[in-house]
């Protein structure tokens, strides 16, 4: 009998753990697809996200479509305004070559409506020059709309067929470092000065003309030709 109540008694299973070992659950331990991710590197970790951020932005690649396509062209349309602004202050106060701010992002926002605003304040401001002095002459004055028309021309031809003179030049003496686009956003921000320059020339008084037109060509020729030099 002892040994029976024996084989009872290790038969016998306490209820406690029963109850413990009828709660065990597996459980998974497979990584998340976010977690299988970050450690495979898809997913940057916290420093080389605050790398990435301090990095400076690089520069658009240039599209490859065809040259009388809208997708070649909107790339020079990809342009910041402080870039603008900061390429429109070094063409009036020269403090280092526009050409190190251009680099490889040359834009023809600047130079197309830069010179539309100039074209628009010459024809406005010779208007009201011309109307001055037709009134201090008794004389009746009547509006020149082919001012504005000669005005276009004159200042678009400037912007473009120089820097292309100057482009073919370059190329039959083999300076293949010269860029057409790099010398027209030359020229097209070099218009931005002709802006307060005609503002000012609606005074009456031709000394201050001429003190404009020598500080224009100091700005426009001092710089170009320091850089020549070097």
């Amino acid at each position: 009998m002892a040994n029976q109540d024996d084989q009872e008694h290790l038969l016998e299973i306490d209820p406690f753990q029963q109850d413990e070992s009828s709660q065990l659950e597996f459980q998974n331990f497979m990584l998340s697809s976010a977690e299988e991710d970050l450690l495979a590197g898809k997913i940057p970790s916290p420093q080389q996200a605050k790398q990435q951020l301090s990095q400076p932005t690089p520069a658009p690649v240039e599209s490859s479509s065809a040259f009388w396509t809208i997708d070649y062209w909107k790339y020079y349309f990809r342009v910041e305004t402080k870039d603008v602004k900061n390429r429109m202050v070094l063409a009036m106060i020269p403090q280092k070559s526009i050409l190190a701010e251009i680099a490889d992002n040359p834009d023809f926002y600047g130079p197309f409506w830069i010179p539309a605003t100039v074209v628009f304040c010459l024809f406005a401001t010779s208007t009201v020059a011309q109307s001055i002095a037709h009134r201090e002459a008794n004389q009746q004055y009547i509006v020149d709309i082919t001012m504005l028309s000669f005005a276009s021309v004159a200042v678009y031809t400037y912007v473009l067929a120089v820097p292309a003179i100057i482009y073919a030049l370059a190329k039959y003496y083999k300076a293949n470092a010269v860029k057409l686009f790099d010398l027209i956003n030359v020229y097209g921000y070099g218009m931005t000065i002709w802006i307060p320059t005609s503002i000012f020339c609606v005074l009456p008084f031709d000394f201050t003309r001429w003190i404009l037109w020598i500080d224009y060509g100091y700005r426009g020729c001092v710089p170009d030709c320091s850089r020549a030099s070097l």
